[in-house]
């Protein structure tokens, strides 16, 4: 009676002692010229770099929070290959670059090259200002296009977290901040050769960057490497409700109700941004922590990676398919179509089954378009939480239940005591 679409979710080196250095910006003698004092300060860093050539470490004095990081583009991650430049007033973008060149580099590419965020943005001088201490950037000496590999290699891989048809799901911790991540591979088959397709991707991965909301999981990277779509995403360590139901089978309509008004919460959030999941499933609702009677939950993994595997789909996901959505041709992504798969899983977290499946798809499809939902009569529920649920399972979009009037109702304002005495 259960159906996934995916498998079970189932120090660096000390540094080296600062080096001691003159204040870049003492002086007892008159001002000097503008390109005199850019000159003065690029020569005493340049002095400095040199000294520290042979412990194969860039740390131009003081504490490594108060340095900016330099990695060479697409380059592994190893502590030393990276150059380390003190903060100090004075200090201007071109410096840094030049500095970035000598070592990365040539100094001859410095006209070429280009600087990225850690994110793959490309920086310009103007941006400088913007940068703190303890920022991660990286150097293109020949100007080449950001490399995601470079964030990839900032994190140590951990144990696999799932494994499904599409790919697979390993822990990951950055290097540098410790921060846990979960990274998400997505085969992609084929190399997307699409210049289209590779362009919606990324126009989806930076809407879903945008997305800062407490029921949805943090998306902070996305990108394509070779056959693999690759998320990196903010860590929930409680496993999917999908494991949970299987456990327990089904969940109190009250729990039930709980975890519903949180996925509904997440949503009308990302639609008044104009963002629709497409891909809701039990799957892709975790809980924040493994703690007993924690229903804390966030939303993860939007239709974007349906979108890198080209929108391959099987029963699993089926299952929670709107109606219009099973006409490819005239399909239309709106909200109400994750009302209906919101619907499905309220559904199957009170019955402890599906409301629509099958083996055979096409028989799966014809249900879902013409079959009425079948309440059984083996699971308590309020006739509000049954009326709930044939709201946001009707055929016709348009008369689905919308999500305000969901959060709206009194029925999401009833507590224990009251569901204890509609059932004696």
């Amino acid at each position: 009676k259960w159906s996934r679409s995916e498998g079970k979710s189932s120090q660096p080196a000390a540094p080296p002692p600062a080096i001691a250095t003159h204040d870049l910006n003492a002086s007892k003698h008159a001002p000097l010229s503008q390109s005199t004092r850019f000159l003065a300060t690029t020569n005493q860093l340049t002095t400095q770099l040199a000294r520290t050539t042979s412990r194969q470490k860039m740390d131009l004095i003081g504490d490594s929070e108060e340095q900016l990081i330099i990695r060479m583009n697409g380059g592994k991650h190893k502590n030393d290959e990276e150059l380390k430049i003190d903060m100090v007033e004075g200090l201007t973008f071109k410096q840094v670059v030049k500095l970035a060149c000598k070592k990365f580099g040539n100094k001859e590419n410095y006209p070429h090259s280009k600087m990225y965020n850690k994110d793959g943005v490309l920086l310009l001088e103007t941006d400088f200002e913007l940068i703190q201490p303890g920022d991660v950037l990286y150097i293109a000496p020949r100007g080449e296009s950001f490399n995601y590999c470079a964030i990839l290699d900032d994190y140590d891989m951990g144990k696999v977290l799932g494994v499904g048809g599409f790919g697979k799901v390993i822990l990951g911790k950055h290097r540098d901040t410790k921060r846990e991540v979960a990274i998400k591979f997505t085969d992609v088959g084929e190399e997307l050769g699409s210049a289209h397709l590779i362009q919606k991707i990324y126009k989806e991965a930076e809407q879903l960057k945008a997305l800062n909301h407490k029921h949805i999981v943090k998306l902070h990277h996305a990108f394509i490497e070779g056959k693999q779509f690759i998320m990196i995403m903010e860590a929930a360590m409680g496993g999917e409700l999908y494991e949970y139901l299987k456990t327990h089978e089904c969940i109190s309509e009250l729990h039930a109700r709980k975890i519903i008004l949180q996925v509904v919460q997440a949503m009308l959030f990302c639609h008044s941004r104009g963002v629709v999941h497409r891909d809701l499933k039990l799957e892709n609702v975790l809980f924040k922590t493994k703690e007993e009677n924690d229903f804390e939950v966030k939303v993860v993994d939007f239709g974007i990676a349906g979108v890198a595997a080209q929108d391959k789909v099987d029963a699993g996901t089926l299952a929670y398919m709107a109606p219009e959505c099973l006409d490819k041709v005239a399909a239309q992504t709106t909200p109400a179509i994750d009302v209906w798969a919101i619907g499905v899983m309220f559904y199957a977290m009170v019955y402890g089954t599906l409301p629509f499946y099958h083996d055979n798809e096409a028989d799966l499809v014809k249900m879902i378009r013409n079959d009425p939902v079948k309440f059984p009569k083996t699971h308590p529920i309020t006739p509000e939480g049954k009326e709930t649920i044939h709201l946001m399972l009707q055929k016709d979009p348009t008369k689905r239940l919308e999500l305000i009037d969901f959060v709206q109702q009194d029925y999401n304002i009833i507590d224990e005591e009251e569901f204890e005495e509609k059932f004696q």
